[in-house]
């Protein structure tokens, strides 16, 4: 049973109140006021090698997709 699974069922015995409670918690976690934005810069510096070309990269993907695109269309 995955962990959401097991909190499902136990959601099942909570008051109405709680319930709501449980509902307002795990959603001002999501969002709101206080909720920071997280900083994306440098997030995947280590994520690629250093002479990775990003655009060459995408050149090939949208590429592929555009060839597919075409022989759907045919």
């Amino acid at each position: 049973m995955t962990v959401l699974e097991q909190i499902i069922q136990l959601s099942e015995n909570l008051s109405t109140d709680e319930k709501q409670s449980l509902a307002v918690y795990l959603s001002s976690n999501e969002s709101g006021p206080n909720r920071r934005p997280r900083d994306l810069y440098g997030i995947w510096k280590d994520g690629f090698p250093q002479d990775f070309d990003i655009d060459a990269a995408l050149r090939e993907i949208r590429g592929q997709w555009q060839r597919e695109v075409e022989e759907i269309n045919s």
